[in-house]
């Protein structure tokens, strides 16, 4: 479910407007009267959770993401069920599948800081990702063990507040970025 609470002091849960904001599309006008009108908009929130971040399973992710919308809810849980499935399927290990959730965003975006399938008889290794709505549908955008891709975050519209300031060139070296 979503909230729209600022902050829950007792979580230790950071809500903060996002610092950028999304780029939106440049319409040319034929004539100023033809120019649209902009409408008001609220600021989008930004989540970030405090150490390591949020551990989301299956059985904790609807408490857990309460804070965040239904639909990304939604693709969490369906998230979790594919990493399970991509470990292997195996009986007694659904709970394993695991996301280290560390940001979230209203405007459409997430960060992980770890995902993959973790614990003793289960484990599998685990990347970071990172998730955006494209078209009013979540999805991974990325998943990586080193920095994410430049041309991604610059073509996803990543903000820093989700992505943070560096990413890789396509030579894989460390770039400064600023949304």
């Amino acid at each position: 479910g979503s909230s729209n609470s600022p902050s829950n002091p007792s979580s230790g849960l950071s809500v903060s407007p996002l610092t950028s904001a999304p780029a939106s599309p440049t319409m040319a006008a034929t004539t100023p009267a033809m120019s649209p009108t902009p409408t008001a908009s609220a600021t989008p929130t930004v989540i970030t959770y405090p150490g390591d971040g949020l551990s989301v399973n299956t059985k904790n992710v609807q408490s857990a993401l309460a804070n965040t919308s239904p639909a990304f809810e939604a693709f969490i849980t369906k998230q979790l069920h594919t990493l399970w499935k991509q470990g292997g399927s195996v009986p007694g290990c659904q709970s394993s599948a695991l996301i280290v959730l560390s940001r979230y965003s209203s405007a459409g975006y997430a960060g992980a800081s770890d995902e993959g399938m973790f614990g003793a008889a289960c484990a599998r290794g685990g990347s970071n990702a990172l998730y955006a709505e494209v078209n009013g549908t979540w999805q991974e955008i990325a998943a990586t063990q080193a920095g994410y891709d430049c041309t991604l975050l610059q073509k996803y519209k990543v903000p820093v507040s989700i992505a943070g300031n560096t990413c890789s060139d396509s030579s894989g070296n460390s770039q400064p970025y600023s949304g």
